[in-house]
């Protein structure tokens, strides 16, 4: 998680054994809701915890991806987490030359 003004970052590596649930979430800070990719996890992970800072997320138990800063398209990152997540024997499909290309927007015309 990455709190961009704040210059704060950590990276955390999480298996996919560990994860055991992926799905749309909103947090509210004040009257603005944030959507969210939700990571639920099966044990707490010690390693993730509060960074104090206005915009929670993360806790323990899950790690949250909001929407906003994502390049992706939200649903279909969510839907291909979700996928490999269900199909372990797939997950080699994210070494393909083109599996970058999965999570690029589509493009808009006008």
């Amino acid at each position: 998680m990455s709190a961009p003004t704040m210059g704060i970052h950590k990276e955390i590596a999480i298996r996919w054994d560990d994860i055991a649930a992926i799905s749309p979430e909103t947090t509210r800070t004040s009257a603005v809701g944030h959507p969210l990719i939700a990571i639920h996890l099966r044990l707490p992970h010690p390693g993730i915890q509060h960074l104090h800072l206005p915009l929670q997320w993360d806790t323990p138990d899950w790690i949250a991806i909001p929407a906003y800063l994502l390049a992706a398209e939200p649903n279909t990152l969510q839907a291909i987490l979700r996928f490999l997540k269900e199909h372990p024997d797939q997950r080699s499909l994210l070494d393909r030359p083109d599996s970058p290309t999965w999570f690029t927007p589509p493009s808009q015309t006008v």
